[in-house]
């Protein structure tokens, strides 16, 4: 019994021995050899020997590795509410079955269910070879089952209508350049301290103001180190990096309305953030502010005539005119559906603007292009220049958007569309649920007009047209504070008469779409840099569908940097009275700061 117990040790040892020195030898500072050597292996082996049932392996797969590292910390009348860093790996994994004219994307079938999955394996933290592949492995076993199933289940719907390739009207990927490219890390700051310290001398500052029923500061970072592999032998290694600094506070007036103003930062790292000073400044600022603003008269009617917006009032503007809704500056693919009545067809394209190449859908005196692959203008930095998109395709270096008030192109990644055949490379990593997704998006937009004026020749046309319209004022939508970051946007009535400003309250302006932006009257000659994050809505045909800038503590969207003009004038807007509640909840004892 004991001999026998030995030389099963002994082979047990020998074994692990064997093990060792035949695993792949990696140093611990050489991650990207390690994730491209295990993404690679798995890959080829996956890309050989993948075979479900009797349906055919795939044509193409790729990989996305996010090794990511996140820091959140918060703080609340100058103490620390939270401060927690994370670690952590997440992957990306698409297979295509059939070939780049048909494929099993781009396919609805209501007859039948989708196959079961066969779990999944986490990411290893560790740089460990196997661990990679094995994470690789179920997870490239999970898509592939499903695509197999449904380019055969697309196949068969082809056949019983009797049509072939020839037959469809939109091939289901699009061919794009090999790149290989490894981007080194920029020389970002890493320092909890350091926010901790920002963050509890900033949130500090509201102590001053007792009519400020509550207030956070709150900082989040994000660096992610993204590794891209693909089929077509595409390797791109790119760093993501986004810092996020937030400060609220909220009052109430008299009245009982609930009002509430936020200061909003995005860089791409601690290095672009704000002096102490410059913050701290900047929360006063935001305090004064909502003091003076509860004070101030209501809207008591709705308002239909000319706007003025200013400073990042434009970009917001922009935001929702060319993002929200269903008719925006995206390339939707209308998808092929097999339903229970057997009939076979393409689904109706949400947005209207894919039918609008070379055609007007805005005002003559505006141009728009986008610069993705530009990092700095006038020395501010723009977030949202990057080197590649999620599809390992490196973005065009001038998209021709909108000459002149004409529709030239449309954001697209490597699934074609009736208007837009091939990407240009616009499948941007999102920061989502902390993480990091895909979505289509803009990068750097630059836009322009042909005739520029001075704000102060925008505001007399704002007066002008507004007395052609017999209205006894207009409205004008200014930020708080300059800058290239968002901060509170006032409302002010400014009288037709004698031009004189009012602050205004309890009012809100009906969303910006793209045929307003056909009513755009002027905009100033000088420009501003805005950086913000948009929120493009997963499903273009939810009717709830727009483009919201993050709000929250932890941001969602794609990193997007604006070059505007300061000034926007709008032809008509609408702006709604906030009916105020019938009754009102207030703290019984007051603010302890309040003496």
């Amino acid at each position: 019994m004991i001999i026998r117990r030995l030389l099963f040790t002994n082979y047990i040892l020998i074994i692990s021995v064997l093990l060792i020195f035949s695993r792949p030898s990696f140093t611990q500072e050489n991650t990207e050899t390690v994730m491209f050597k295990a993404m690679k292996d798995e890959l080829d082996r996956n890309m050989k020997k993948l075979v479900y049932k009797d349906n055919k392996g795939p044509f193409y797969i790729s990989y996305t590795i996010e090794d990511i590292k996140t820091l959140f910390v918060s703080g609340i009348l100058g103490a620390l509410s939270n401060s927690s860093e994370k670690h952590f790996r997440n992957w990306m994994n698409r297979v295509l079955a059939g070939d780049y004219q048909l494929n099993d994307e781009n396919f609805v079938d209501a007859t039948r269910r989708k196959p079961s999955r066969d779990g999944n394996l986490e990411m290893p933290l560790d740089d460990d070879y196997y661990g990679i592949r094995r994470a690789l492995w179920m997870m490239t076993n999970n898509t592939y089952k499903s695509a197999a199933e449904n380019y055969k289940n697309k196949l068969e719907a082809l056949n019983d209508k009797n049509l072939g390739k020839k037959d469809l009207q939109i091939p289901d990927f699009c061919i794009t350049p090999v790149v290989k490219m490894s981007i080194p890390d920029p020389d970002y700051k890493w320092n909890k301290s350091y926010l901790e310290t920002l963050v509890k001398s900033v949130s500090q500052t509201f102590k001053n103001y007792p009519d400020i029923l509550y207030s956070v500061a709150s900082a989040y970072q994000i660096h992610a180190d993204l590794y891209f592999y693909s089929s077509e032998e595409c390797q791109i290694k790119t760093p993501f990096d986004l810092i996020f600094f937030s400060v609220s506070a909220y009052c109430q007036a008299d009245d009982g309305e609930n009002m509430s103003d936020e200061l909003r930062y995005f860089r791409n790292s601690t290095n672009g953030l704000p002096m102490l000073d410059s913050l701290k400044e900047d929360a006063k600022i935001l305090a004064l502010n909502l003091i003076n603003k509860k004070k101030s008269p209501v809207l008591t009617e709705n308002y239909s005539g000319p706007v003025l917006f200013l400073g990042q009032a434009v970009a917001e503007v922009f935001t929702q005119g060319l993002f929200s809704g269903t008719d925006n500056l995206f390339a939707y693919r209308e998808p092929l559906y097999n339903s229970s009545q057997m009939s076979m067809y393409y689904g109706q394209n949400v947005n209207s603007l894919e039918s609008k190449i070379g055609k007007s859908i805005m005002a003559k005196n505006i141009t728009i292009k986008d610069l993705s692959r530009l990092k700095v203008y006038n020395g501010s930095e723009l977030i949202g220049a990057y080197d590649a998109d999620a599809e390992g395709v490196i973005p065009t270096d001038t998209i021709e958007l909108i000459d002149r008030g004409i529709l030239k192109n449309l954001y697209n990644g490597r699934t074609p569309t009736r208007s837009m055949g091939a990407s240009n490379g616009h499948r941007r990593y999102t920061v989502q649920g902390g993480g990091i997704t895909s979505d289509l998006g803009p990068g750097v937009l630059f836009i322009n007009t042909t005739d520029g004026k001075s704000i102060e020749e925008l505001k007399k046309d704002l007066i002008k047209t507004a007395k052609e319209d017999d209205l006894d004022y207009a409205i004008i939508v200014r930020p708080v504070k300059q800058g290239d970051f968002y901060n509170p946007l006032n409302f002010y009535k400014v009288s037709v008469s004698d031009g004189k400003e009012e602050l205004l309250r309890s009012a809100s302006f009906n969303p910006i779409t793209i045929t307003s932006l056909k009513k755009i009257i002027a905009a100033s000659s000088t420009s501003i840099v805005y950086n913000t994050l948009i929120k493009p809505e997963p499903n273009p045909e939810d009717d709830e569908g727009n483009v919201l800038n993050s709000q929250d503590a932890i941001p969602t969207g794609i990193p997007v940097s604006y070059i505007t003009p300061n000034g926007l004038l709008l032809k008509e807007v609408q702006f709604e009275h906030q009916t105020k509640p019938l009754s009102t909840d207030r703290p019984i004892v007051k603010n302890p700061l309040i003496k």
